[in-house]
């Protein structure tokens, strides 16, 4: 456009960008279609309320914090009341 060439060869841009993007997109989802049908996407309930820095890495992402109470807190509590678990 710039040093010759045209909108011709801005659009062939545009049609190359728009192609890779649909091939990208395309072979993104049939990977993720097949990871997701054979190994699955999710973790179980109970580690997502047990926390996935215990179960993903065998340890606490913030050690230093002490639980003085027996209660899970706030936001895992919320968590399984939304997934209709009892706590």
């Amino acid at each position: 456009m710039f040093y010759g060439g045209g909108f011709e060869s801005l659009w062939a841009q545009f049609v190359g960008v728009v192609a890779v993007g649909v091939f990208t997109m395309a072979l993104s989802l049939i990977a993720w279609t097949i990871i997701k049908q054979v190994w699955g996407m999710r973790v179980s309930p109970e580690d997502e309320l047990r926390g996935l820095d215990l179960s993903e890495m065998g340890m606490e992402a913030y050690p230093a914090t002490p639980c003085t109470t027996d209660k899970p807190p706030l936001a895992r509590r919320r968590a399984a009341e939304l997934l209709f678990l009892r706590v």
